[in-house]
């Protein structure tokens, strides 16, 4: 089935590295035909929704696929009913984060949705495009695909745009059970072999794109594998002077004295860190199992 997937970003220089890595995992998996084939079109909350509906009216597909997350799903509803009016027979499929809860009455809700799909959507998605829809039920669980398993999400072959940042992670998943976050839920983490981990951000320094954050929901959480990477983007600014800035997510307690040593030699503006002090009440901390110092 032809598909098109939507994402709706914050800003105009956010990309998505949802919609990226499905149409990867299908581009490098399954044969593409004038039938059954997968494009993706990025927006911003700012545009215009007519304007936004217009651009999609005039694509000829089957089903519209939407990413969803906390800060687009109001305009993805929206625009999903306009669209619903426009082509009453579009298959309209949403996923992502923001519906991966949902149950059966999200539907009465929300007529103008055909499907929901909880989590993972690599495999899931090309199966319904390659297979057609089940009548197994509108909300249909997605299949987890290991990280060194998905492809690179953005093309080596192509250029990236030098005005927007771009998002990477080099392990999936989190070994710590914060409450209110959805990664830890089963605190396993999945790691990208670190030779590919090289090689892709070896990739990002010579395509120059200004920043490259790093999805990893805690990337110091191995010592020794953050330490490494860290080390091989220094020397890389060593051996390319680059302007590319590197953001991580980290947790500032896990600092050891091997990565102070090895920040100590990282130049200037090189790397940013965001280190998410939730609370400093040692109660709160405890009631949502963030056991943090």
């Amino acid at each position: 089935m032809k598909t098109l997937i939507i994402a709706v970003n914050s800003t105009y220089n956010h990309t998505n590295l949802a919609v990226r890595y499905i149409e990867r995992y299908f581009n490098c998996n399954f044969v593409c035909s004038e039938e059954n084939n997968i494009s993706v079109m990025e927006f911003t909350i700012n545009d215009d929704r007519d304007k936004v509906l217009a651009e999609l009216s005039r694509v000829n597909t089957g089903i519209y696929a939407f990413s969803c997350y906390i800060w687009n799903i109001r305009y993805i509803l929206a625009l999903a009913s306009d669209l619903k009016k426009l082509i009453p027979d579009s298959v309209i499929i949403l996923g992502g984060p923001e519906v991966s809860y949902e149950n059966e009455s999200f539907f009465d809700a929300n007529p103008q949705i055909d499907f929901l799909i909880r989590g993972p959507g690599e495999q899931t998605l090309a199966e319904i495009i390659m297979n057609g829809l089940s009548a197994k039920g509108r909300i249909i669980d997605g299949k987890p695909v290991r990280l060194n398993d998905k492809p690179f999400p953005y093309s080596m072959d192509h250029a990236l745009d030098k005005n927007k940042q771009y998002y990477y992670e080099t392990a999936a998943g989190c070994p710590f059970a914060c409450s209110y976050c959805l990664s830890g839920n089963d605190r396993r983490t999945d790691p990208l072999d670190i030779i590919r981990v090289k090689e892709e951000l070896d990739f990002f320094i010579k395509s120059g794109v200004p920043v490259v954050k790093l999805v990893d929901r805690t990337f110091n959480y191995e010592d020794r594998r953050a330490c490494e990477i860290w080390l091989f983007l220094i020397q890389r600014k060593k051996e390319i002077p680059f302007d590319t800035v590197f953001h991580f997510e980290i947790s500032a307690d896990l600092l050891s004295e091997r990565a102070f040593e090895v920040l100590k030699a990282a130049p200037e503006g090189l790397f940013r860190f965001e280190c998410g002090v939730q609370s400093v009440n040692r109660e709160v901390l405890s009631n949502v199992k963030r056991y943090s110092d």
